[in-house]
């Protein structure tokens, strides 16, 4: 009866403490992939409660002008626009996602993601990010921008095993509390993923 106590307590410690985090969080970056290549962002300030647009042909953010806002049975919408232009732009959040009315009358969905980086020796600058719905990870470097998607292996609580394409090498992924990964790598090295913000 003891140990189940403890185990209650510790439970609902642990969400507490999950809750307090993401409350903590500043902004929500969201992600589409195009034809061409590119990826676009929008960054949702939780604080500020606005928006924010970069793309990976210009990461430089620029904050949207929020036109309205609209609370809806399944999320919110909000009407934005670039500073200085006419042309308004529809945001439809739901769940995890994000869908983009654009002005001529196309959509895109945009997906929650994560960004996590190491800076590691000779200058070498890693990247995770990871996607929720279902649950994915990619890599890559700033010397290789080209996003490689991990193979998921198994998992054991929190810690997931994933591989390259093509490798039979595991790394082992422990996501933290605050966001933040573990890897431990094939030779027992490890390394710290801090999450962006």
């Amino acid at each position: 009866m003891k140990t189940l106590r403890y185990l209650l307590s510790l439970s609902l410690t642990l969400c507490s403490i999950a809750l307090t985090q993401a409350q903590d969080r500043q902004r929500i970056r969201y992600v589409t992939s195009n034809a061409n290549g590119t990826e676009e962002y929008l960054y949702r300030n939780l604080k500020g409660d606005f928006f924010e647009y970069a793309s990976s042909t210009r990461p430089k953010r620029i904050k949207l002008t929020t036109v309205s806002k609209q609370k809806i049975t399944y999320g919110e919408v909000y009407k934005v626009s670039f500073p200085g232009k006419n042309s308004v732009y529809k945001l439809t959040l739901e769940g995890e996602g994000l869908m983009c009315s654009n002005p001529n009358g196309s959509h895109q969905n945009f997906e929650a993601e994560d960004k996590l980086v190491c800076k590691g020796k000779n200058g070498l600058i890693e990247y995770l990010y990871t996607k929720s719905v279902p649950p994915r990870f990619y890599y890559n470097n700033n010397r290789n921008r080209k996003k490689i998607q991990l193979q998921f292996v198994s998992n054991n609580g929190a810690i997931m095993n994933m591989k390259f394409p093509g490798s039979n090498k595991i790394y082992k992924l422990n996501s933290l509390i605050n966001g933040h990964v573990i890897c431990t790598n094939p030779d027992g090295s490890k390394q710290v993923f801090m999450l962006e913000d």
